[in-house]
């Protein structure tokens, strides 16, 4: 940078080198940030100096869209929220997912499940997560029994009692 000084009374023009300093500011992943430059140069015993500043773009925010965000669930896992972490600055973003279930129906027997899965779209990429929760085998129901008299030769009775479940085909042949 060269500053040039120009004589007032004639076209004498002194064409002078100056030291260039400079001092930035970091722009933030919200603020602008700056750098501002400082010629300096002397000329006939005085010191001038002039600045520019140039300034820096806020940076916006950096999210890992290669990691999966924070997954919350509510109690009742009807609904979730999925938490984005600035990868700059620490700061959170959350967001509302959209929750589908899928049931698998428990028989007396067996447990079924619930499969919960949590859905959500940031920055045009979508994110998913699932949480399966396991419900108990039902038992079976048994009501009220039938029962069934036998006499034997000697002409005692035999009693049974039969019990059916409500909700399958078991059965349960129980002697009185």
């Amino acid at each position: 940078v060269y500053a040039d000084f120009a004589c007032s009374r004639c076209d004498d023009t002194q064409h002078e080198k100056c030291d260039v300093t400079s001092k930035t500011t970091d722009a933030t992943c919200t603020e602008k940030g700056e750098t501002v430059y400082t010629a300096t140069c002397e000329f006939n015993g005085e010191t001038y100096t002039d600045t520019k500043t140039e300034e820096i773009p806020a940076k916006g925010h950096s999210y890992d869209l290669e990691k999966d965000p924070k997954f919350t669930w509510a109690e009742d896992n009807k609904s979730a929220k999925a938490t984005f972490v600035c990868t700059t600055c620490g700061k959170e973003e959350v967001k509302d997912c959209e929750v589908t279930e899928e049931s698998k129906d428990a028989t007396c027997t067996e447990a079924g499940t619930v499969t919960y899965t949590a859905t959500v779209n940031f920055q045009n990429k979508d994110f998913t997560a699932t949480k399966t929760v396991d419900e108990k085998p039902l038992g079976h129901n048994y009501g009220k029994p039938e029962f069934s008299w036998t006499k034997d030769e000697d002409g005692n009775y035999d009693v049974y009692a039969d019990f059916a479940c409500s909700r399958c085909d078991d059965t349960q042949h129980e002697k009185c």
